[in-house]
């Protein structure tokens, strides 16, 4: 039963680690390098 728990809070920071990841692609794609390149 002490695994239950712990798939719990796995599943809460899927979420948290899955936000993480779409903050640094954002910023990789609206990072001024990436804008001057593509221009």
């Amino acid at each position: 039963n002490y695994e239950m728990p712990r798939g719990d809070t796995s599943s809460l920071r899927a979420p948290a680690m899955d936000l993480r990841w779409v903050e640094k692609t954002l910023s990789l794609l609206y990072s001024p390098q990436v804008v001057g390149s593509s221009r």
